[in-house]
């Protein structure tokens, strides 16, 4: 199953609630102000950051997307738009830092003007609802040891962190499936598959090849590059694989708490183990 809510979306992609609405405003407003370069620098956190003013507003809705899966709507993630002349390393792609409670979408993301294949919906699905959802949950257990956090953190368990960001694309999906208004992030109308694994092989081997002819530091960066695409395709693999269409709302965030080793138990497998994840908590008597 590549794609499971594809279909559902080839008949999402028109504006048909009010939230859908003042969503495409907002995208409206803030790809204009990008054009504009209307930039405004707002400190989260003791830190500046460079943003535009429609910015608050589509993170509000994007918060208020689904009821029974958000967070707190104080720790929702703080929306900075670089462009390609910021220094540092989400200059060049998306990022969170949930740390900072942060998340990077550059601007030409936004405007669709970007240089990979990445949808915008892909970018805010990952970021957002995949990689800052996945650290709230395991942080309100108690819990954020042992995976790889976007700009920091423990590096052992990256491929289950990279895994929940994929799930957080479908995720995604399948809330603007439901308000009708799939366009607006998705406009190929499903989930950007990962990369093609015998695309990945080569370029893994490309890389490898690199490692016998260049010294350190060098070397170190090359072997950087290489643990960074094994664990993405890692966890993109297994987290395309994954039926997320039978896992009622409210139970989604209990899929986001699993703790690192049963989350890999659960889900690193051919048959994905659900069980206990479809039915709801919610009893009516």
């Amino acid at each position: 199953m590549l794609h499971e809510l594809s279909r559902e979306a080839e008949s999402g992609g028109r504006i048909d609630s009010e939230h859908s609405r003042q969503m495409q405003h907002a995208l409206l407003r803030l790809q204009k102000e990008i054009r504009d370069q209307q930039v405004t620098t707002v400190l989260h956190n003791r830190e500046p950051h460079r943003t535009f003013p429609a910015a608050k507003k589509v993170c509000t809705l994007l918060w208020d997307l689904q009821k029974d899966f958000r967070i707190p709507r104080f720790q929702f993630p703080f929306l900075s738009v670089p462009n390609r002349d910021t220094q540092g390393m989400e200059d060049l792609h998306a990022a969170c830092d949930n740390r900072k409670n942060v998340f990077y979408i550059p601007e030409d993301a936004w405007l669709g003007t970007g240089r990979d294949h990445y949808q915008l919906g892909d970018k805010t699905g990952e970021e957002v609802f995949g990689h800052c959802y996945r650290y709230h949950h395991l942080s309100r257990n108690g819990n954020t040891s042992g995976e790889t956090f976007p700009l920091g953190g423990e590096v052992e368990r990256g491929d289950v962190e990279e895994f929940y960001g994929y799930v957080g694309r479908k995720i995604f999906l399948k809330m603007l499936v439901e308000q009708g208004a799939v366009d607006i992030f998705f406009p190929r109308r499903m989930v950007t598959p990962p990369k093609e694994e015998n695309a990945v092989t080569q370029q893994i081997n490309t890389l490898r090849a690199l490692l016998r002819d260049w010294l350190m530091p060098a070397k170190k960066a090359i072997q950087d590059e290489i643990d960074c695409i094994e664990r993405h395709r890692i966890g993109y693999g297994w987290a395309n694989a994954l039926d997320i269409s039978a896992i009622p709302w409210d139970r989604m965030a209990d899929i986001y708490s699993l703790s690192t080793e049963e989350a890999m138990r659960r889900f690193f497998r051919a048959d994905p183990d659900l069980n206990d994840f479809t039915n709801s908590s919610l009893h009516i008597c």
